[in-house]
C-alpha cells in the first residue's frame, strides 16, 4: 500500500448541485444556444434529455448553467452522454466546469468526451475552484470544430467532504525509513480536516500511531493535536527493523470516538543501492544515477532518432522523454535506447498509454494486447538497460482513475525497484489526489502568450505541496508556440512561442519553487516551429547551455530555495537563494527589484539581462530574470 498519501475513509455523497439536472423542467436554470433543443424521447433517466445538432464546425455553441459553489473546494461533476455521428479533431460531445472572476476567465477542468456512435456513457471528473474565483459555472457542449448529434442527462456536481483525518510520509523515496541515532525512522504528517477539528475540539482530539513488525500493534506515539491547522509533522523512531515492509496506523479519535484511521507502510531497504532513486539526505531530493547525482535536463520527444539525440546530447541535455518509447519489437526498441546511451542521454520511458478506454491506447506492444501485459513486459524487457532513467506512468489522466494509476505504479514499482516513476499533471487543483500514484510529480505549466508568465511558479509550489515535503519534482516548462496545435486561423494568427527571455524567466521560476528536473515540451514542436527550427532552436541551446553550468550549484541547492523576503519594487519578483546562489525572475509587466544581505560578499551576474546588479540589490525589468552568485571580495 502506497505511503505518499492515503486518506482515512471514504469521500462522503453530497446533494447535487445542479438545478434541473435531468431537464425534467424544460430549459429552467439553463442558458440554451439555438443547436440545443429538449427531447423528450431520447432520455437516459426521467423522461427528457438536452439534444444538440451542429452541421457546421465552425459553430461553437455552449449549455450552460450557474453553479453555487465555495470557492477553494473540492467537486466532482459528471453528465451523462449519448452520441450519433459526432466527428472532428477533438474529443466529441462532453462537460465541463469552469471559473472566472469579475468576469475574467480563470480556468476550468476540461474532460475527454465522446465521438461516432455512442451509447450513454458517463463523463465525469473533479475540479477545484480556486478561491478568488467568484463565478462558476457547467457546461455541456461539443468540443470546437465538431459535428454531429450528442444527448446530455443527468447533470450531476457534488462536493467532495475531505476526511477526517489524512497522513502521509515525507522526505521519503518509496516509503523508506532512514537511520536516526542507531533507528530505523520516518517524517510522518498528518492533517485534521479543520470542520472535524472544530465539530470535535472540545472532545479532545488525539493521534495515535501503531507499528505492526510483528503480533500485536505496538504504539509509538500518542499525543492531542492542538495546532489549528495544516500539516503537522512527527519523527517516528521505529527501532531496530529488520529489512523488508512494515504495516504502520494512524488513528484520530475525540472523546474516545474515532474519527478516522490511515494505513500506511514503512520499508527498511535491503543494503544494495537502487540504480536509480531519489536521495533524502537532509531533506535533499537528489535523483541518484550509478551513485552520483543527476539533475534531470531534457526534451518531450515523439520518438528516438539517432542523428536527433545527437543534436540533443550536443545541446546540453541529459535525458529525454520519447512517447512512442514502446514503438517497434524489442530488437528496435532496444536499438533507440542503445542510440540515446552512445551520446549520454538518458531515457525517461513512457508507459503513459497502457490504460483501457484511454485516447492513446496502444491496440497491442509486442505482441500484448492487454494493458497490464504490455505494461509487465515493456518492464521487464527494458528495466536494465543503462539509458533508463525512470518510468513516464501518467500523462494528464483525471483523477476519476485514480485507483488504476495507483494500480499501475505498484505493478511497475514492483516489477523495477530500480528505477522511480514520473507523473504529469495540469490538474494542480487535485494534485494532492495523485501523491500515492508516483514517486515523483511535475506539472506542465504553458502561459504563453495568454496567461500570467507566473503561471510557472505558482503551479510548481502548487505540485511541491501536494507531493509532500522531501520529494523530487520535475517541472515541464513551456518552449513551444501553441500555434503549433490551433487549427483556427484567427485564433492561430494570436499564438507565439516564448522568447529566450521568457523561457529563462519560467526555468527560474521552476527552481526558485522547488524543481529538481526540468523536463521541456518539446522537441517536435519546436521543429515545426512557426518561425523555422534554427531561429527557435538557437534560442533553446542558449537556455539549456544556461541550466548546464548551473547544474553543479543546483546540485548542490537545497530545495525549494529559500525564499528572499526582501523582493520589492513594483514588480512581484519571484527569488530564492541556496548557499552562494541567488536565483530571481520577474514574470510581472513593471521593474522589481531584489535587496539582498550578501555579508560582504559581492555579486556577480551569470546569465540574465537585470538593469543593474551591485553589492546589495538585484534591479529586474518586466520579464526578465537573472542567476546570480556570491563571491569573496
Amino acid at each position: 500500500m502506497p505511503a505518499c498519501l492515503l486518506l482515512c475513509a471514504a469521500l462522503l455523497a453530497t446533494p447535487n448541485l445542479v438545478a434541473n439536472p435531468g431537464f425534467e423542467q424544460g430549459a429552467a436554470g439553463w442558458s440554451l444556444p439555438s443547436n440545443f433543443s429538449l427531447d423528450t424521447t431520447v432520455a437516459h433517466g426521467g423522461v427528457a434529455s438536452l439534444k444538440v445538432v451542429n452541421t457546421d464546425p465552425k459553430v461553437y455553441q455552449l449549455a450552460t448553467t450557474p453553479l453555487h459553489v465555495k470557492s477553494g473546494h473540492h467537486y466532482r461533476f459528471s453528465a451523462w452522454i449519448k452520441t450519433r455521428g459526432v466527428q472532428g479533431e477533438d474529443s466529441g460531445a462532453t462537460v465541463c466546469m469552469e471559473w472566472s472572476k469579475g468576469g475574467q476567465y480563470l480556468g476550468g477542468e476540461y474532460p475527454t468526451g465522446f465521438k461516432g456512435d455512442h451509447d450513454w456513457e458517463q463523463v465525469s471528473a473533479e475540479a477545484a475552484v480556486p478561491a478568488e474565483a467568484d463565478s462558476v459555472s457547467l457546461t455541456l457542449y461539443l468540443r470546437k470544430g465538431c459535428t454531429g448529434t450528442a444527448w446530455f442527462d443527468d447533470a450531476e456536481v457534488t462536493e467532495i467532504i475531505p476526511p477526517a483525518l489524512a497522513a502521509r510520509l515525507m522526505a521519503t523515496y518509496r516509503d523508506r525509513t532512514y537511520l536516526y541515532k542507531g533507528q530505523q525512522s520516518v517524517w510522518l504528517q498528518t492533517r485534521i480536516d479543520p470542520q472535524a477539528r472544530e465539530a470535535h475540539v472540545a472532545d479532545g482530539l488525539t493521534l495515535r500511531v501503531y507499528l505492526r513488525d510483528g503480533e500485536p500493534w505496538r504504539a509509538l506515539a500518542a499525543e492531542p493535536d492542538t495546532k489549528p491547522q495544516g500539516w503537522v509533522q512527527t519523527l517516528l523512531r521505529l527501532g531496530d527493523l529488520p529489512p523488508g515492509r512494515h504495516a504502520l496506523a494512524v488513528a484520530l479519535t475525540a472523546g474516545g470516538l474515532e474519527l478516522g484511521r490511515v494505513a500506511l507502510e514503512v520499508e527498511v531497504p535491503e543494503a544494495a543501492t537502487p540504480a536509480v532513486y531519489v536521495s533524502n539526505d537532509a531533506g535533499h531530493p537528489l535523483l541518484m544515477v550509478d551513485g552520483k547525482p543527476f539533475f534531470p535536463l531534457g526534451l518531450y520527444l515523439s520518438d528516438f532518432k539517432p542523428a536527433e539525440l545527437k543534436t540533443i546530447a550536443d545541446a546540453g541535455f541529459n535525458c529525454v522523454m520519447p512517447y512512442n518509447s514502446y514503438s517497434g519489437s524489442l530488437e528496435e526498441i532496444r536499438a533507440k535506447l542503445d542510440a540515446a546511451q552512445a551520446v549520454g542521454l538518458k531515457v525517461i520511458f513512457s508507459v503513459k498509454d497502457f490504460y483501457d478506454k484511454t485516447d492513446w491506447r496502444p491496440k497491442s506492444v509486442l505482441g500484448e494486447t492487454d494493458v497490464d501485459k504490455m505494461t509487465a513486459k515493456v518492464v521487464t524487457a527494458f528495466r536494465d538497460h543503462p539509458a533508463l532513467l525512470a518510468w513516464y506512468i501518467n500523462d494528464e489522466l483525471p483523477t476519476t482513475m485514480h485507483d488504476v494509476l495507483v494500480k499501475r505504479y505498484q505493478q511497475v514499482r514492483a516489477l523495477d525497484p530500480n528505477h522511480p516513476c514520473w507523473a504529469v499533471l495540469y490538474q494542480v487543483g487535485t494534485m494532492e489526489r495523485y501523491a500515492d500514484t508516483c514517486d515523483i510529480l511535475g506539472s506542465d505549466p504553458y502561459p504563453i502568450p495568454d496567461q500570467p508568465l507566473s503561471m510557472p511558479f505558482d503551479w510548481t509550489t502548487k505540485t511541491r505541496d501536494a507531493g509532500a515535503p522531501g520529494r523530487a519534482l520535475w517541472m515541464v516548462p513551456q518552449i513551444f508556440d501553441h500555434a503549433c496545435y490551433e487549427k483556427d486561423a484567427a485564433a492561430k494568427a494570436k499564438m507565439r512561442a516564448p522568447t529566450l527571455a521568457e523561457m529563462r524567466n519560467m526555468t527560474y521560476q521552476c527552481l526558485i519553487a522547488g524543481a529538481t528536473g526540468l523536463i521541456y515540451y518539446s522537441w517536435f514542436d519546436v521543429q515545426r516551429d512557426p518561425k523555422g527550427f534554427e531561429t527557435r532552436w538557437a534560442d533553446v541551446k542558449v537556455l539549456a547551455d544556461e541550466v548546464r553550468q548551473l547544474t553543479p550549484r543546483l546540485l548542490a541547492a537545497r530545495f525549494p530555495f529559500w525564499q528572499v523576503q526582501t523582493a520589492h519594487g513594483e514588480g512581484a519578483v519571484k527569488a530564492g537563494a541556496s548557499d552562494s546562489l541567488i536565483l530571481a525572475a520577474n514574470p510581472s509587466t513593471k521593474p522589481g527589484v531584489v535587496r539582498v544581505e550578501a555579508g560582504g560578499h559581492q555579486l556577480h551576474l551569470l546569465f540574465g539581462r537585470p538593469t543593474a546588479v551591485t553589492d546589495k540589490e538585484i534591479d529586474l525589468p518586466p520579464g526578465e530574470a537573472a542567476a546570480v552568485v556570491m563571491q569573496q571580495p
